[in-house]
């Protein structure tokens, strides 16, 4: 299945491009060309309801490191990168390639770095989110501490929007056909 936009939708992609802040452009990217793309969110919806939730098999390369870039990009801000792991567990082994693919190798690093206990000591947090509650959430969240990651992301945050629009400019015709 096309999962790119078809080449009608591309002056509309262009647009996206020049928004006043570059968080706005990031964010409009990713609507127009996977979350309004109709052939792009069926993929990613169907591919939670079969429980896979990385579609590796339907989406290019370019759309996985937009979706995964975007995804940590919603959670981070809002809840830390604990909030990510906890809402996106099947995201996690995209992140390290996906922001090295967009030129943040040093950001990368520290979400290695970051997330190395937890996955060291993975039994504890599947035990806390087998319960999925608040609470757990809760007591996971004083179990681990992702703090040089998110204080790493804040400091890379301008960039991550700049790096990731880069990228899609440069790959343009693997969103739209």
């Amino acid at each position: 299945m096309e999962t790119r936009l078809p080449a009608t939708e591309l002056e509309a992609v262009r647009s996206c491009f020049y928004r006043k802040q570059l968080i706005d452009s990031f964010y409009a990217l990713a609507e127009k060309l996977l979350w309004r793309n109709e052939a792009a969110a069926k993929c990613l919806d169907a591919a939670i309801a079969r429980g896979i939730i990385v579609p590796e098999d339907e989406l290019n390369g370019s759309q996985l490191t937009l979706e995964t870039i975007a995804l940590l990009s919603l959670e981070v801000p809002n809840g830390g990168l604990l909030q990510f792991f906890w809402n996106r567990p099947a995201w996690i082994e995209r992140v390290p390639e996906s922001l090295r693919s967009v030129g943040l190798p040093a950001l990368a690093d520290a979400f290695e770095r970051s997330t190395a206990e937890l996955i060291s000591r993975v039994g504890p947090y599947s035990e806390f989110r087998k319960r999925d509650s608040l609470q757990a959430y809760s007591e996971c969240a004083s179990e681990f501490s992702f703090d040089e990651f998110d204080s790493a992301y804040y400091d890379h945050e301008e960039q991550v929007y700049a790096k990731t629009i880069e990228f899609v400019s440069q790959r343009l015709g693997d969103f739209v056909a």
